[in-house]
């Protein structure tokens, strides 16, 4: 990825992006359930289990990783309550999850650079959808 040389500044304070302020959450069952900041291993653990969906087949584990996943970004809800959801809840509580945790800018990222090197993306982009 080239920069260009233009107004940025040559320093950058990593300890002043924090989004603290930006509360992400939602509610279930009357209660609010406010989504915790993913870490760049967050991220890897997330994925690694994503990209090991569908593998097998199996559809019982394949749900209980995605509420594994769900349950790592919002700590505070039940994994009972989750696996109460329909399926269209949780559908949209995963997508949800991937808008406001940084996921889904990551992967437009890894997208748009194997677009610029002519290149279609190898599926691990798309292993988290």
């Amino acid at each position: 990825m080239t920069q260009t040389k233009s107004n940025s500044p040559n320093f950058l304070n990593l300890d002043e992006i924090i989004s603290e302020g930006d509360e992400v959450s939602f509610k279930l069952n009357g209660k609010s359930h406010r989504m915790t900041e993913a870490t760049v291993q967050d991220f890897i653990n997330n994925t690694r289990l994503l990209q090991n969906l569908g593998v097998d087949g199996d559809i019982e584990k394949e749900t209980q990783t995605i509420v594994k996943v769900i349950k790592s970004s919002f700590p505070t809800v039940n994994e009972d309550d989750l696996m109460r959801l329909k399926m269209k809840q949780l559908s949209s509580l995963m997508e949800f999850m991937r808008q406001h945790n940084g996921e889904q800018d990551v992967e437009d990222e890894i997208n748009k650079a194997a677009e610029e090197a002519g290149l279609e993306g190898n599926g691990q982009a798309q292993a988290v959808s």
